[in-house]
């Protein structure tokens, strides 16, 4: 615990870098400061006027917890950075892990079409003009994913 949002980022050590943007995302209540040096993200929140909770954690689960939807310009900026920061240093290493998530999302959103689809295929198969749920702005496979990757 500390007593103002400053001694919170203050943990992240030297070069810590704010993340304003994320931190709007995660919550009003929320801070979240990268360490470099660290190589994490300390998340701190809010719990009174005078009361703030630390917490440092490893940056992929500040990406498991923050909606990816509709990212603008800034938080996409400060998301490659968190991500960055979460990946080997050399090259080799950070492109296979890249190739190794990009894989598991190519998994995931193939998955997800097939249950699409087989949830659908009743609706459609009736002839009954009556639209499956959902279906309204639903995403189709040649458009952009809507947690932002394909």
């Amino acid at each position: 615990m500390v007593s103002t949002p400053e001694q919170a980022a203050a943990r992240a050590g030297e070069h810590a870098v704010p993340l304003p943007a994320l931190s709007r995302r995660m919550g009003p209540d929320a801070q979240l400061t990268l360490s470099p040096s660290k190589r994490s993200v300390v998340w701190a929140v809010q719990e009174s006027t005078t009361r703030w909770a630390v917490t440092e954690i490893a940056p992929i689960l500040v990406l498991a917890r923050l909606p990816w939807t509709n990212l603008d310009d800034q938080e996409r900026a400060e998301l490659k950075s968190v991500t960055r920061m979460g990946l080997p240093d050399d090259p080799e290493g950070a492109l296979a892990e890249i190739d190794n998530y990009l894989s598991e999302s190519d998994e995931h959103i193939r998955l997800l079409s097939e249950l699409r689809a087989e949830i659908t295929a009743p609706y459609a198969s009736t002839g009954s003009g009556q639209e499956a749920p959902g279906a309204r702005g639903a995403h189709a496979p040649h458009q952009s994913a809507p947690h932002g990757r394909n």
